[in-house]
């Protein structure tokens, strides 16, 4: 009932520094300067976001900031197959500092992980693949967390059976399993199930008040990298969707800006 839309327009500079100590891990770090300007939307068929909420029920959405943003990652990565994993697991963990320069009360952390895990079943045409990502916005004391940072939930690279970028929030969490079996050279059939949630505190997370979905795909590769999919999913309480992408499922989120 609260669905809106809204433009971003934001100007940033960076520098990252990664090091590789081993073949399957990867550090890194990033340091940026961050200029977000956020205007009404620009989607005539969804109510744009100054018409339904307010800089208290939307914070930063009247107050123009900058930030100074630093960040560290690791990565500990030994899939068969960076494109299209049959055995293996990635872990991600990354953490950073925003500071609003102009000092509006908008300075908060971040923590996200996730984990990614493919078990072949007899041989390496059949995977179980799971999947278990969170993430959790903190404020600093006396300070909110910029609604337009919080990392969007549903759609293709989440739950399914939501459309993209549904819902956002300080806190979320996701969990996806698949099985995956290849019916031909170059094609995978899949079958999903998808469950997660946003709440504006990570202990307000919940796994009885989370959405779901589930489904069935299909996945041409080229052997060693899935370059489109097809999929059909249900669930969510929003109807059936169909989903055409260009890259792998379960994508690790592009922690690094």
């Amino acid at each position: 009932s609260e669905r809106t839309n809204y433009l971003i327009d934001e100007t940033e500079y960076s520098v990252q520094v990664a090091w590789h100590p081993r073949s399957w891990l990867l550090l890194a770090s990033q340091s940026s300067w961050l200029e977000p300007q956020v205007a009404g939307g620009t989607d005539n068929d969804i109510a744009s976001i100054e018409t339904r909420f307010t800089e208290a029920t939307a914070p930063g959405l009247n107050s123009p900031t900058g930030f100074f943003a630093q960040g560290a990652l690791a990565v500990l990565d030994y899939r068969d197959s960076s494109g299209d994993a049959r055995s293996g697991g990635r872990y991600a963990v990354y953490v950073s500092r925003y500071d609003d320069r102009r000092n509006l009360g908008f300075d908060f952390s971040r923590f996200a992980g996730q984990i990614e895990q493919y078990v072949p079943l007899f041989d390496p045409k059949r995977v179980v693949a799971f999947r278990l990502g969170t993430n959790r916005l903190g404020a600093a004391a006396g300070s909110r967390v910029p609604f337009y940072y919080m990392p969007p939930f549903g759609g293709g690279d989440s739950i399914r059976g939501l459309d993209d970028l549904r819902f956002r929030d300080a806190s979320s969490w996701i969990f996806t399993v698949e099985y995956r079996w290849e019916a031909m050279t170059g094609m995978d059939l899949a079958l999903f199930y998808d469950r997660g949630g946003v709440a504006p505190r990570f202990t307000k997370l919940s796994i009885a008040t989370a959405y779901d979905s589930y489904g069935a795909g299909v996945r041409l590769s080229t052997g060693r990298t899935i370059f489109m999919r097809a999929e059909a999913s249900f669930g969510g309480g929003e109807g059936a969707r169909g989903f055409v992408g260009f890259s792998g499922p379960m994508k690790l989120e592009r922690f690094l800006r």
